[in-house]
């Protein structure tokens, strides 16, 4: 799954398509990127906030997810 985020609620501009590499009943836990020595940063947060965050700021409100055809 990915998920497309505002990133004004963490003192950024934009949003940051993310990809979704855990996740709890919860909260999500997000790669928000990997870095030059190829150490992985994630971000996790709560599936509450991420509701919040889709309802109180603009854009960024895309989930995309893999389906099996054969369902």
């Amino acid at each position: 799954m990915i998920v497309s985020l505002a990133n004004a609620p963490f003192g950024g501009r934009g949003w940051h398509i993310m990809v979704v590499v855990d996740a709890t009943e919860a909260d999500l836990t997000l790669l928000e990127y990997v870095d030059r020595i190829g150490i992985a940063k994630t971000k996790t947060v709560s599936k509450k906030g991420l509701i919040r965050i889709h309802d109180d700021y603009p854009g960024g409100d895309e989930i995309a997810y893999l389906a099996n055809s054969n369902v």
